[in-house]
């Protein structure tokens, strides 16, 4: 299936003045302000500006948003109780701005860029589906002449990580605030390394800093793949997750005078693959989906030349495991029993 964006939302900030400055060095992207946020359009006599944000919403004419996926099912009752499934499935969607928030000034303000909010671009959605694999096998036992039945059944689900987009902890473009933390990070090269300033970070000097983002980048395919390159929103993605549901159904009856009772007991093991092993059935979180994987740490005074620090995060990962247990995305197993009762 396809489907295309006929009439694609855009925001923007029409209270800010355009960007005339740029960083210094191999990433050159628009700068608002080296000391502050972004200068308001002056529209009193005395040059003030009473507002915060004025934003336009319209229909974007190019770069239009787009998705399409396709899914592949195998479906099968064999004999002697034996039932299989199998679905595959596979999407990719592209969007501007999502359209998730009930306020223009946060629909603005949270979209990764990498020139400000004033020049967003089109990118994989924050909904986009990638691969996903279902499956389950299920076996049903007949005996006592047929009066009762055990069912045992195991459900698999293989899911691509959510999408994720490396950002800096605070805004070089600063069209927001300063303290905005939805620009996209240039991914420094090995030479871009060795020529970044950096500031110290606790016990971390200058030097520790770039020995350890080298690495970190260096383990990370995405991040190594498109060193010299803007991060792009949504570009890498979470880590790939395997789960298995276990399920246990006991078919009986009871007679009561003339009626029959039928029952059906039910035991339910949710992420039954973490109960086997704890490393296994894990889910992973990123909170917005975004990670900040540099800190910028403000320009060099009188000039657009950046400084940064970098620490490694705890788990030397850009994301960490979930601790939910509603059933549905456990990264604990969870398990549930049931009764049902038919009255004929």
């Amino acid at each position: 299936m396809v489907t295309a964006n006929i009439n694609e939302i855009y925001y923007e900030n029409v209270n800010i003045l355009p960007p005339t400055l740029k960083a210094t060095g191999p990433d050159t992207r628009n700068v608002y302000s080296s000391t502050g946020s972004a200068p308001f359009i002056p529209i009193r006599a005395n040059g003030t500006n009473p507002y915060t944000g004025i934003y336009l919403l319209s229909n974007k004419a190019t770069e239009k948003g787009y998705a399409y996926n396709f899914t592949f099912t195998v479906d099968k009752q064999a004999a002697k109780g034996w039932s299989f499934n199998a679905n595959y499935a596979y999407g990719n969607s592209y969007v501007t701005y999502e359209g998730t928030s009930s306020q223009n000034n946060s629909q603005f303000n949270t979209l990764a860029t990498v020139n400000g909010r004033n020049f967003g671009t089109r990118a994989r959605s924050d909904f986009d589906l990638g691969h996903r694999i279902t499956a389950f096998v299920s076996k049903k036992f007949v005996y006592a002449k047929k009066s009762m039945a055990t069912t045992i059944s195991l459900f698999y689900t293989g899911q691509s990580g959510n999408p994720l987009t490396y950002v800096y902890n605070s805004s070089m473009v600063r069209d927001v605030s300063a303290a905005n933390s939805q620009d996209l990070i240039y991914i420094p090269t090995a030479t871009d390394i060795r020529n970044m300033v950096f500031v110290q970070s606790g016990t971390w000097t200058p030097d520790m800093q770039r020995a350890a983002l080298e690495t970190y980048i260096q383990g990370s395919p995405y991040l190594n793949k498109n060193r010299g390159q803007y991060a792009e929103r949504n570009g890498d993605r979470l880590p790939f997750t395997h789960v298995l549901d276990l399920s246990f159904k006991q078919d009986f009856s009871v007679k009561i005078g003339k009626d029959r009772i039928a029952m059906q007991l039910t035991y339910d093991i949710f992420n039954f693959s973490n109960m086997l092993n704890r490393e296994w059935g894990r889910q992973y979180f990123a909170s917005f989906n975004t990670f900040q994987l540099m800190s910028f740490r403000g320009y060099q005074t009188g000039t657009t030349v950046p400084t940064y620090s970098f620490v490694p995060p705890a788990n030397n990962a850009p994301y960490t495991v979930s601790t939910s247990t509603a059933p549905s995305f456990s990264a604990r197993w969870v398990s549930q029993v049931g009764l049902r009762i038919s009255f004929n």
